[in-house]
């Protein structure tokens, strides 16, 4: 007589949801955005390659591949809202963030994969001082930045660069894109508000595609 065992494997997950309602990036379409994470709840986002995953929990960052942690070589928290976006290729990724809210400063970091750790760099500095010696404006605020999507990989990395509306500044609002190596963050091409939107509209969120 032969029986016949059927064994069911359970995994553990958190209790919470691991993204928004909505799937659309507020900068970026194709990102992940999350609006709030407490104490208690952590968030998963899987590599398209299935080996890896992000774990938000709480405000740090952890990255596991093939179930082993990779740490950042730098501490990093995450605030919310924010959102985040995967390299086709899963050998890096992006995280934007506010520091206040949708009406606060956002910036954003790229995490490239390396063997052993995570490399966390700033893709925007050069792009930052660039931008802003493009406009006067009477205040300091700091320009928002936000990743866009990956290029090439992990290898070039698209972002927008906005005068922030609170500044008070009278080109509010103004908006140039960059395509930027990484890690470098030397920019490699410069886009016009309009360019930007005409060669890369259908990866803008909504903050960026207006109406």
């Amino acid at each position: 007589m032969r029986i016949l065992l059927t064994f069911v494997v359970v995994l553990s997950t958190p209790s919470t949801p691991s993204h928004a309602a909505d799937p659309v990036g507020y900068w970026a379409r194709a990102a992940s955005p999350f609006q709030e994470v407490r104490d208690q709840r952590r968030l998963i986002f899987p590599a398209p390659n299935g080996r890896a995953m992000i774990l938000v929990d709480g405000s740090r960052v952890w990255v596991r591949v093939d179930q082993r942690v990779r740490h950042l070589d730098r501490d990093v928290g995450v605030g919310w809202p924010a959102e985040l976006a995967w390299a086709a290729d899963s050998s890096g990724f992006f995280i934007t963030q506010t520091d206040g809210g949708i009406v606060g400063t956002w910036s954003t970091r790229a995490f490239v994969l390396q063997r052993n750790v995570v490399r966390v760099v700033d893709p925007a500095r050069e792009a930052v001082p660039r931008f802003r010696a493009q406009y006067s404006c009477a205040t300091a605020d700091v320009p928002n930045t936000a990743a866009i999507a990956w290029l090439d990989g992990a290898r070039r990395l698209l972002l927008a660069t906005e005068v922030p509306p609170h500044s008070g500044c009278g080109e509010t609002g103004k908006v140039a894109g960059y395509v930027v190596a990484v890690p470098s963050g030397s920019i490699e091409r410069e886009l016009t508000a309009d360019a930007l939107k005409r060669e890369f509209g259908a990866l803008l969120g909504p903050r960026l595609a207006g109406p």
